[in-house]
C-alpha cells in the first residue's frame, strides 16, 4: 500500500483522477502486476506501467472513466502476452465549510480530520481564541457573516454546514449561500427555524430541497458527537448520490458497482488493440 499512497497523495489535494494498476500478467511480458499510474483530469501523470503506446491508451480510457465514475478493467493482448489494467476513480479531497464556532463543532472538525477532509472553520463572531480551539482544522478564519463572500473559498466542490447558533448570522448566511452551486448545504436546527430563514432570506420555497435541513441523518443523534457523526454521513451520502438507507435494503453491489464484482471483474476485451 506504500507504494498506491505515495502515487495517490500529492493529487488527492487538487483534483479528480484516476489510478491505473496492471493487476495480472498473462505469457513472457516483461511487464509485473503492482506497476501503477495516476492520471488527473488535467491530464498531468505520475508512475509508470511500462511507456509507449500502452501508457497513452490506458491516460486515454482514464478520462472516460472520471467522467462515468465506473472503474473498469482493461485487457491488452500484446506480442509478448496479456496484460490486465484496473482503472478506478481517485476522488479529490473532500472540502468542508462551517459557519460556527461552538463545541458543537469540534467533534465535526475531529471526524473530517479523520476522514482526511480539507476542512475550514468561520467563526462569525471573530473571537481570536477559536484559532486555538480548533487547531485540528486546516483552516480557521475570523469573519463576520457580512463579509463572507470575500474571505471564504467556495467552489461547486464544496460542502457547507451552517451552525453558528445565532439566528441573525445564519440569516445574512442562508441569503449568501443558497444562490450558489454548492455541493452540499445543510443548516442546523429545528424545521420551524429553518421555514422561517427560507422566507427571510428568499421566499422561495424551491430551495428547501436544496438545503438539507435540518442537517444530517436521522440516526436518533443527541450527543455533540453524535449530531457529528449524523452531519459527516449525510454529507457522504450526498456526495455519493447514496440516501443513506441501510445497506441490508441495498439491492446489488454495495459500491455501486453494477457491472463489476471482487470476485470477477467484467472485462473489456480489446482483441483489437495495438501491440506493444
Amino acid at each position: 500500500m506504500t507504494e498506491s499512497n505515495s502515487v495517490v497523495d500529492p493529487f488527492r489535494q487538487r483534483e479528480f483522477a484516476a489510478l491505473a494498476t496492471v493487476v495480472s500478467v498473462e505469457g513472457s511480458s516483461y511487464r509485473r502486476p503492482g506497476a501503477r499510474m495516476l492520471i488527473t483530469e488535467s491530464g498531468e501523470t505520475t508512475g509508470v506501467l511500462s511507456g509507449g503506446c500502452l501508457e497513452r491508451d490506458v491516460c486515454d480510457r482514464a478520462q472516460k472513466v472520471m467522467r462515468s465514475g465506473t472503474p473498469v478493467v482493461v485487457r491488452y493482448d500484446t506480442t509478448n502476452g496479456n496484460i490486465d489494467v484496473f482503472i478506478e476513480v481517485v476522488q479529490p479531497r473532500v472540502r468542508l465549510v462551517v459557519f460556527g464556532a461552538g463545541p458543537d463543532v469540534l467533534p465535526i472538525v475531529d471526524l473530517a480530520k479523520y476522514l482526511s477532509w480539507h476542512t475550514t472553520v468561520v467563526d462569525t463572531s471573530a473571537r481570536v481564541s477559536s484559532r486555538e480551539r480548533f487547531s485540528k482544522a486546516d483552516v480557521v478564519l475570523l469573519c463576520r457573516p457580512e463579509d463572507m463572500m470575500s474571505q471564504v473559498s467556495l467552489s461547486e466542490r464544496t460542502s457547507v454546514v451552517v451552525m453558528t447558533h445565532n439566528y441573525l448570522h445564519d440569516l445574512e448566511l442562508v441569503q449568501q449561500l443558497l444562490p450558489l452551486p454548492l455541493r452540499y448545504l445543510g443548516c442546523l436546527g429545528p424545521k420551524q427555524r429553518t421555514e422561517r430563514l427560507l422566507n427571510e432570506a428568499s421566499g422561495d420555497t424551491r430551495y428547501l430541497r436544496r438545503l438539507h435541513a435540518p442537517v444530517g441523518l436521522d440516526i436518533g443523534a443527541e450527543t455533540a458527537e453524535e449530531i457529528a457523526l449524523s452531519i459527516v454521513s449525510e454529507i457522504k451520502a450526498v456526495l455519493s448520490q447514496r440516501s443513506g438507507a441501510q445497506l441490508r435494503e441495498r439491492l446489488g453491489s454495495i459500491h455501486g458497482w453494477s457491472d463489476m464484482t471482487p470476485v470477477a471483474f467484467s472485462r473489456e476485451v480489446w482483441a483489437s488493440a495495438p501491440s506493444f
